[in-house]
């Protein structure tokens, strides 16, 4: 009777909101739920099923996570916290259930909760299971390992959402992840959030005589108005300037440390089974929400030195023992291919143009966009309903733009910024065939990979390839691009378009000021 209700609450827990606040608002069945997780004769089938009922109640569940800590009945909580560390599946199920809890009560590295809870408690259990499991050994050891980073990947997730919250707080803007943790969007701040967009600004930028009215204005603008314009396309996002040593940041620090080196491993795993394909999915999965997290990190501010210490020999072997061997193996899974396309972006916003490529490893992601290029039509001309409903944004072939963009930016040596700028322009120059996403993430990799004039690649490439001339040819389809896109049912895609469109001119405004002497 008990595993029937258990199963049942887990089943009615992810299926209405309504349903979960009815369950929570039941005190008699929680605090059936809670006696049956600290009873001792609670066999461990039960145990694991009360476990999942719970975590499915717990999410995003405030009223919930407050009945637990507050519970003096049954003292479910400081159960749950013992039974963390048996290294069972059912710690697993504990450890989901604790995030959950710390979550909706915002327990967090800044503001941590009873005894300095905070999920820094939970990573070391976890990761002390990834260490001791054997995919051939023991009771459903898969089952156990896809928990475990399916919980990693939640802390990840939610670390970064924390982080963000804090510091709107606090009055500042962080540096967006274009979280594929998420699998989010990409470069979603390019504009200075304080300035208002007009709807209709990319509309109005293009009259039939706006290469004069552009040359005109430009004559009006000083030098510090275009510094301050090309600021605007390229740095309008504040970082997370807050104190981000890694003793501040516990959790950050045990997902550096201890779970990104086990996904690591299980992500290298030996791929002779359907159990270890699972396996290495659910383990690129958490990686690459780690990875986006800690994307989100200013590098380029002094305080978050700690970070990248930390992080950039991980992000390094992530590179060479996960992204360099599945790239080699020509894998013709379309799932492994975008995964580990989104974490090689993700890893390559940390390192940039310090990435450990392998020889001649950005083609392969030349190579990939073409064949995700390729599929897509495919799938439009065989009227694949799926597509249209897909986020645009999460494409394979943006998730290749946004790679190939951060490899390419200082300090990349020439050759690599000239291989990768030519092939982005390429991109732009198949308009209008170039899917729209695929035109705004191309236009956002160029606008950071040649915004400064410092760069080597700024004269060598920019300049000695004509890339201006280039854009100034793109731009008008561009425009029509932009205003082909159908705002009722495309809004995002037409913000961001819009977006794209009014940086351009803001970009090619300041490099025609600025042209070499």
């Amino acid at each position: 009777m008990a595993a029937s209700l258990a199963s049942l609450i887990g089943i009615l827990g992810v299926a209405r909101d309504e349903i979960v606040r009815a369950v929570v608002a039941n005190r008699t069945i929680l605090r059936l739920l809670f006696f049956l997780v600290t009873y001792t004769s609670t066999p461990s089938e039960l145990l694991a099923d009360v476990l999942s009922a719970l975590m499915s109640l717990s999410e995003d569940n405030l009223e919930f996570g407050q009945a637990l800590v507050d519970d003096q009945e049954t003292h479910c909580y400081t159960h749950l916290l013992k039974l963390k560390e048996s290294g069972s599946i059912e710690a697993m199920l504990a450890c989901g259930v604790l995030h959950n809890v710390y979550n909706s009560l915002q327990w967090h590295d800044n503001s941590p909760g009873l005894e300095n809870a905070t999920d820094a408690l939970l990573v070391p259990a976890i990761t002390k299971v990834l260490e001791q499991t054997d995919l051939r050994q023991g009771s459903n050891p898969a089952d156990i390992l896809q928990i475990a980073f399916e919980v990693l990947a939640s802390i990840g997730a939610d670390f970064q959402s924390a982080l963000e919250k804090e510091n709107k707080q606090g009055g500042k803007k962080p540096k967006k992840a274009d979280a594929q943790v998420m699998d989010g969007d990409h470069n979603t701040d390019r504009m200075d959030m304080d300035e208002p967009m007009d709807d209709n600004v990319a509309d109005e930028s293009g009259d039939e005589n706006e290469e004069g009215e552009e040359e005109e204005s430009d004559d009006e603008m000083d030098e510090d108005a275009m510094l301050e314009d090309l600021e605007a396309v390229t740095g309008a996002d504040d970082a997370m300037d807050e104190d981000s040593s890694l003793d501040d940041l516990p959790t950050l620090r045990e997902l550096i440390q201890k779970a990104a080196p086990q996904c690591i491993k299980w992500s290298q795993v030996n791929l002779d089974n359907d159990e270890a394909i699972a396996v290495q999915s659910h383990a690129l999965s958490a990686l690459n929400n780690i990875a986006w997290t800690i994307s989100c990190f200013d590098f380029s501010d002094d305080e978050n030195q700690g970070v990248y210490q930390t992080w950039a020999p991980v992000a390094k072997k992530i590179w060479s023992k996960v992204v360099g061997p599945i790239l080699a193996s020509d894998t013709a899974d379309l799932k492994l291919a975008t995964s580990v396309t989104s974490l090689a972006w993700a890893t390559s916003r940390s390192l940039g143009g310090s990435t450990p490529l392998n020889g001649d490893e950005h083609r392969r992601f030349m190579t990939l966009y073409q064949a995700a290029k390729g599929l897509e039509e495919q799938e439009r001309a065989s009227g694949a309903s799926e597509v249209g409903d897909q986020d645009p944004f999460q494409g394979l072939g943006v998730k290749c733009i946004g790679v190939l963009g951060q490899l390419a930016r200082d300090p990349a040596p020439v050759e690599l910024n000239r291989d990768i700028g030519v092939f982005i322009l390429t991109i732009l120059s198949g308009l209008p065939v170039t899917p729209a996403a695929d035109v705004v993430e191309a236009l956002n990799q160029l606008f950071d990979i040649y915004s400064e004039e410092s760069y080597a690649c700024d004269k060598e490439v920019f300049w000695k390839d004509n890339f201006l001339k280039h854009l100034e040819e793109i731009r008008p389809k561009v425009k029509t691009m932009v205003k082909a896109i159908d705002k009722r049912q495309f809004s995002e895609l037409r913000d961001r378009a819009d977006e794209a469109l009014l940086n351009l001119d803001r970009f090619l405004r300041y490099k025609r000021k600025n042209m070499p002497k």
